[in-house]
């Protein structure tokens, strides 16, 4: 997954790891097995930077789109310490989206 060529979207990896490590408490999170704040925290190391594209695929992808939905949900209740800003929002909710849709069956866009 990378950020749309026009550079709209900034990197998912890094927005949800970020987010989900230094926005919202790690109870509020039920996060997928084997990770915990260490394991979101080597994310946004290898990630880079917010606007730095990184390719993530198959499990990976599920697992921080699995993460991704609850942080939209807890920002629509007002439980994200500095709510999500648009291109953050449109970040995770692009991840969310491109791998429901593949899950689904249905062809994945490329982003």
């Amino acid at each position: 997954m990378s950020r749309s060529p026009g550079g709209s979207i900034s990197s998912p990896p890094y927005v949800i790891a970020s987010c989900a490590v230094r926005r919202v408490p790690p109870e509020a999170l039920t996060l997928p097995d084997g990770y915990d704040q260490d394991v979101l925290a080597q994310i946004i190391t290898a990630a880079g930077f917010i606007d730095q594209d990184v390719r993530i695929a198959g499990r990976q992808a599920e697992e921080l789109a699995q993460i991704g939905a609850q942080l939209l949900e807890l920002d629509s209740q007002g439980k994200v310490q500095h709510p999500l800003g648009h291109y953050e929002k449109q970040s995770v909710a692009h991840l969310v989206h491109v791998v429901s849709k593949s899950n689904q069956g249905g062809p994945a866009a490329r982003p």
